[in-house]
C-alpha cells in the first residue's frame, strides 16, 4: 500500500534528519519541520485519493493508523463497490456484489457443486461487513506495510537509541534530494547511489533488524521502486504539511495525494455489526460436508 509507504518515508526521514543542521531558510530545513510536526503530532487527520478512484480517510493517534476507505472492486461480470476499515488488529471488508467477486477469484479451483455452495453461502454477505484478523493478511504488502508503520512510529518516539542509529547513518549517506518548486510547495526524491550506501550501512543497525522482521525481508524506503517515486509536499507558512502528492518520476503524473488536518474529528470506528471470517469458512466446511 502506498500510503503505508508514505507514513513509513515520512516517520524515517523525520527521525534521520532530526538534529542535522540546515540553515533557518534552506527548503531541507521548512521540509524537516513540516516532517517532524507530523509524525510528533499527537493526531493526524488525512484524505488520499488514488487514480483507481480509491478514497481513503484516516486517523493517526498515540502511534495507531485507523482507516475507513471506498474502494472499486473488479469482477468479471459487473462493476462493484467495496468498502474497508482498518482498526487495530482487525480489517473490515464488505462489498455490494461480495459473491460475484469472490467467486471470480476462486471459482475455477472449486468443483462445480461447490461453487453452487459457496456462490449461495457468499452470497448472503453481499453488503454485509466481515472481519479480518489483521494477523492473518500481514503477508500481504498493503496490509502488512500499514502494520509495520505503526509499530516504527512507537519505536521512533520511544527508542533514542534507534533514532540515534539512524541519524549518524543518514550523516554519512545523506539521500534526500529536497528543493523548492514553487511558493509553499517542495520535492522530496531519492539519490540512488546513496541510498543504496545508506540500505548497506542501516542492515547493520538493531533498528534495522527490529524493523525488518515485520516487513519480510524489505523496508518501503530503500527498496528500488522508492527511487521512481518523488514526493511534492505544500507546507504552510507555519511549517505545517497539507498536502503530500507522490508523483511518478519517469512519467511525471500523480499517482496518489494525501490531505493532511491536525485537529480531531469524528473517530473511525469498527461497523456496528460484523461476522468473523473464520465463522464463514466454518459455515462453508460444513455445507461442503452435508453435500456429499
Amino acid at each position: 500500500m502506498i500510503l503505508g509507504t508514505v507514513i513509513f518515508i515520512m516517520s524515517v526521514s523525520a527521525a534521520a534528519v532530526y538534529g542535522y543542521y540546515f540553515s533557518l531558510q534552506t527548503p531541507e530545513k521548512v521540509v524537516f519541520d513540516a516532517l517532524s510536526k507530523a509524525v510528533h503530532a499527537e493526531a493526524v487527520q488525512f484524505t488520499a485519493t488514488t487514480p483507481s478512484h480509491a478514497t481513503f480517510k484516516g486517523e493517526i493517534k498515540d502511534g495507531n493508523v485507523r482507516l475507513d476507505g471506498a474502494l472499486p472492486v473488479s469482477s468479471a461480470t459487473n462493476p462493484a463497490k467495496g468498502e474497508v476499515r482498518l482498526i487495530g488488529e482487525s480489517l473490515y471488508a464488505k462489498s455490494d456484489m461480495l459473491d460475484s467477486v469472490a467467486m471470480d477469484q476462486i471459482g475455477e479451483n472449486l468443483p462445480p457443486s461447490y461453487r453452487v455452495i459457496m456462490s449461495s453461502l457468499l452470497a448472503g454477505y453481499n453488503g454485509k461487513w466481515i472481519e479480518f484478523p489483521v494477523s492473518q493478511l500481514a503477508t500481504n504488502a498493503s496490509v502488512g506495510t500499514m502494520r509495520c508503520s505503526q509499530g516504527l512510529q512507537e519505536i521512533l518516539r520511544n527508542d533514542q537509541a534507534a533514532v540515534q542509529e539512524l541519524k549518524n547513518i543518514y550523516t554519512a549517506h545523506p539521500f534526500l534530494i529536497i528543493s523548492k518548486k514553487a511558493d509553499m510547495t517542495y520535492l522530496i526524491s531519492i539519490e540512488d547511489t546513496k541510498i543504496k550506501e545508506f540500505r548497506t550501512a542501516l542492515g547493520k543497525t538493531s533498528f534495522f533488524r527490529s524493523v525488518i522482521s515485520c516487513h519480510d525481508g524489505t523496508l518501503p524506503l530503500i527498496e528500488p521502486a522508492s527511487k521512481h517515486m518523488t514526493l511534492e509536499l505544500t507546507i504552510d507558512t507555519a511549517r505545517t504539511l497539507r498536502t503530500l502528492a507522490i508523483i511518478d518520476s519517469e512519467t511525471q503524473k500523480q499517482v496518489y495525494i494525501v490531505d493532511f488536518s491536525f485537529t480531531e474529528s469524528a473517530p473511525i470506528n469498527p461497523p456496528s455489526t460484523s461476522e468473523s471470517f473464520e465463522s464463514i469458512q466454518k459455515k462453508a466446511a460444513v455445507q461442503i460436508i452435508r453435500s456429499r
